[in-house]
């Protein structure tokens, strides 16, 4: 079915843009207000999320788009907006998640991460006990 159809009579996608509306307006603020040398920043001098070029690379027009985004951020760095600012936290407790695991099926390696930390924190930690 084309998009249209989709958008004119799915209460999926009424429910979708009514909760991603705010996410994409945030995200959006986010790209246009990005301090210099930050990621989106960084992102946004790329050409390949430069507002005149489309998802494939493709010189296009700056006419605000699709989904409300408005010329000045490209729906390429909006995307990656979205996934820095709201997917981190799950990444980054997966990598937690798999650094231990794996750290738990080498126990040599993680006697020797033990040593280090300990070595580091050199007597400071709170409760003086490192549990790993």
């Amino acid at each position: 079915l084309p998009r249209s159809v989709y958008k004119a009579f799915s209460p999926m996608y009424r429910e979708e843009e009514r909760t991603m509306g705010p996410i994409r307006e945030f995200a959006q603020l986010t790209c246009e207000n990005a301090m210099p040398g930050s990621p989106l920043a960084l992102l946004s001098q790329r050409n390949s999320h430069s507002p005149s070029h489309n998802n494939n690379g493709a010189a296009t027009n700056t006419a605000p788009r699709q989904n409300n985004i408005p010329a000045n951020v490209s729906k390429d760095l909006l995307d990656e907006a979205i996934t820095l600012l709201f997917a981190g936290q799950d990444t980054s407790a997966a990598t937690l998640s798999w650094t231990l695991h794996l750290l738990s099926l080498h126990p040599d390696k993680q006697e020797r991460l033990a040593k280090e930390v300990h070595s580091v924190l050199n007597g400071k930690s709170k409760t003086n006990t490192l549990i790993l």
